[in-house]
């Protein structure tokens, strides 16, 4: 199975970022499971909260990152540290994009077509 990709450019610096279009169920699985580990909530307390960490919501945007980012300028390895050394407005405008892919359409969008 291919998945269709598309480049963007960002919008200070320029880049060339080349992204996926879609992602797999397990890929989302995967990055949901990143978002919920380490995470516990008891069913039996009504009072009971998720509380999520930093370090789990880094590591989990870092996953979703690498996980739909083909390339940035024509390059392929080292994604994350190219993005992360980007201006906050490109890296913004990237993390944006791979949050809308990640999160999938809604289902409303779905039921449109």
């Amino acid at each position: 199975m291919e998945i269709e990709t598309k480049k963007i450019k960002t919008p200070i610096g320029g880049h060339e970022v080349e992204i996926k279009e879609w992602i797999t169920g397990r890929e989302r699985r995967y990055i949901n499971s990143a978002y919920l580990a380490n995470q516990k909530v008891s069913p039996s307390d009504p009072n009971s909260k998720i509380e999520f960490d930093i370090d789990t919501i880094t590591k989990a945007q870092d996953f979703a990152l690498e996980t739909v980012i083909i390339s940035i300028d024509g390059i392929k390895e080292n994604i994350l540290d190219k993005l992360l050394d980007m201006r906050a407005e490109d890296f913004d405008f990237i993390n944006n994009m791979v949050q809308e892919i990640v999160g999938g359409k809604k289902e409303e969008d779905i039921k449109k077509k």
